[in-house]
């Protein structure tokens, strides 16, 4: 069936009987086939644009996808670049035998070879002191040290007076990395505080650990958390701290 001159498609001409009681009108099933050519048109046309709109961001995609790498590789050669003069470096013989670049050794500064240097010092000093004076592990102190430790690459040395001082500085000289201070309790009367609490109260409480603290000039014991309390009662104004094993352990 085509179309007529006025580009009307007529399903059908004039009027169409079904039966005696049923008229349809042709009119009724005409299509305009002007009509049909607009929403074909316009369908195209968002085919058309949505097409274009793929390719527009194809395109954008990929060119930000090169600049991407163009930028990574610029930045990679640049780090290349620098570690040739770069002396915060490692060298790590690989199984080939190649060199390959393992871990950056950073620069000491400046003040780290003086501060390693002052720490070998106070280490050749305490060293000197324990050996002339004969210091060993069973406790056999002079009745004036109280102890010593280093820190900060200086050797503190305690003593219990000022007239005490002379009798180490006689050992070690003028030494710059070394400096006295002067404390209350000698490391023996500590020590023997804490030997004999531990010796009285053995079967009634749990020791973990026990000795001296020498920076705080006291004695310590290690125990369990429900024997603190309790243990601080038995020990009356004896310079001993009690500390609790499960509160190191959070620690």
């Amino acid at each position: 069936m085509k179309p007529n001159e006025d580009g009307v498609i007529r399903l059908l001409e004039g009027i169409t009987e079904i039966d005696d009681d049923l008229v349809i009108e042709a009119d009724q099933f005409t299509v305009n086939t002007d009509q049909l050519r607009k929403r074909k048109k316009r369908d195209e046309i968002f085919r058309v644009a949505a097409i274009s709109f793929c390719a527009v961001s194809l395109v954008l995609a990929f060119r930000l996808l090169l600049n991407t790498l163009y930028v990574d590789g610029r930045k990679d050669s640049s780090k290349n670049d620098e570690s040739q003069n770069d002396p915060w470096k490692v060298r790590e013989q690989s199984a080939n035998g190649s060199d390959v670049n393992n871990t950056i050794d950073y620069p000491e500064p400046e003040w780290f070879a003086d501060a390693v240097a002052e720490q070998e010092k106070a280490v050749e000093a305490h060293e000197l002191l324990f050996e002339t004076l004969k210091l060993n592990e069973k406790r056999d102190y002079p009745d004036d040290f109280g102890g010593d430790y280093i820190e900060g690459g200086r050797l503190y040395i305690c003593v219990t007076s000022e007239d005490s001082i002379k009798n180490y500085r006689h050992i070690l000289g003028d030494n710059p990395v070394v400096e006295y201070i002067v404390v209350k309790h000698s490391r023996n009367e500590i020590q023997q505080q804490v030997d004999t609490f531990v010796e009285e109260h053995k079967d009634e409480f749990v020791f973990y650990t026990y000795g001296v603290d020498v920076i705080n000039n006291r004695g310590f014991i290690t125990t369990s958390d429900d024997c603190v309390a309790k243990m601080y009662e038995s020990m009356g104004t004896l310079n001993i701290v009690v500390n609790s094993e499960d509160n190191i352990k959070e620690e």
